[in-house]
């Protein structure tokens, strides 16, 4: 488990890094194959900058356009957590040869919106389902 120190707000542009992050991994490995999964969890929280004002629309305060510029107004300021499985395997073809694939993402879920125009891909997994297959030699 990881902290981010005592902030839960987190954007592209600014902000912090989330307060929660878990990952865990279970695997199982014998001679010839092995499995393993791994559960990415990460935190909810705000997408809230110090000087933005929350308010449901036609509640908002009467700003001026100076006022504005320096404290915007929002009505949605909510970051959903977020869950990724990756799920992996390997076979030994022999002592020095090992086949392997991995799914991340395996249910291909999108980024929360972070309030931003893009998701911040510093954080959350923006690809998507990704698939990969190899060869593992060793001396």
């Amino acid at each position: 488990m990881g902290g981010g120190g005592n902030s839960q707000t987190y954007n592209q542009s600014g902000g912090n890094v989330l307060t929660w992050k878990l990952e865990e991994t279970q695997s199982y490995q014998n001679d010839i194959w092995g499995l393993h999964i791994t559960e990415r969890w990460y935190a909810g929280g705000t997408s809230q900058t110090k000087d933005e004002i929350v308010c449901a629309p036609g509640t908002c305060p009467i700003l001026t356009t100076a006022q504005l510029t320096q404290t915007p107004t929002i009505n949605y300021d909510a970051v959903d957590s977020i869950m990724y499985l990756d799920v992996g395997a390997n076979w030994n073809v022999s002592d020095k040869t090992q086949l392997y694939t991995q799914v991340d993402n395996i249910a291909n879920i999108r980024p929360p919106d972070t309030g931003a125009q893009n998701a911040n891909n510093t954080l959350y997994d923006v690809i998507g389902r990704m698939y990969r297959i190899g060869v593992r030699f060793t001396n």
